[in-house]
């Protein structure tokens, strides 16, 4: 599925509009936010028999041009992104989403591996005319500054836009 966009709203209505959806009462189960952050959401339901889970959901909201787009994914369906609060990664681990049989589901127990080994930390300092390793364990020299969240980086000889974060430690 894709991402859906809204026209003649904001960025912050949205998140209110999408965070409401999650308060719900079913015949299986109670929904509702235990905590939120500007990017993330922790789903609590309540299940009739006794159970809870707690699943983190990207709020991947944000605008573009005149338009607010969203994608909500929770960590269930591996959304790849990894920087989750701690806390909400806590009670997670301790009340996971599991299947029919009690065992927890796949794509959650692989994003909770990551989100754990995921610490945040500052950039590197990047001097310019020198080959770095990116996140992703590419190799690219950088040229230059793109503006204040970018580098102008060259992959195998290639122009792109390096975000700064993505950049890992200096080639050898």
């Amino acid at each position: 599925m894709g991402t859906t966009c809204h026209y003649d709203t904001t960025v912050s209505e949205m998140r209110k509009y999408y965070l409401a959806q999650f308060e719900m009462v079913r015949p299986d189960y109670t929904s509702t936010i235990v905590a939120h952050t500007a990017k993330w959401a922790l789903q609590k339901l309540t299940f009739t028999d006794g159970r809870i889970e707690c699943i983190p959901v990207w709020l991947n909201i944000y605008r573009k041009g005149g338009a607010v787009c969203e994608k909500l994914m929770d960590a269930t369906v591996h959304p790849y992104q990894y920087d989750c609060p701690k806390k909400f990664i806590q009670m997670a681990k301790e009340n996971p989403p599991k299947d029919k049989e009690g065992k927890v589901l796949q794509y959650f127990a692989e994003w909770l591996e990551k989100a754990e080994q995921h610490t945040t930390t500052k950039p590197l300092k990047v001097e310019f005319n020198r080959n770095y390793i990116m996140t992703s364990g590419r190799k690219v020299f950088i040229a230059g500054e793109y503006n204040r969240a970018c580098w102008i980086g060259y992959i195998d000889g290639i122009r792109y836009k390096i975000k700064k974060n993505t950049i890992k430690e200096l080639a050898q």
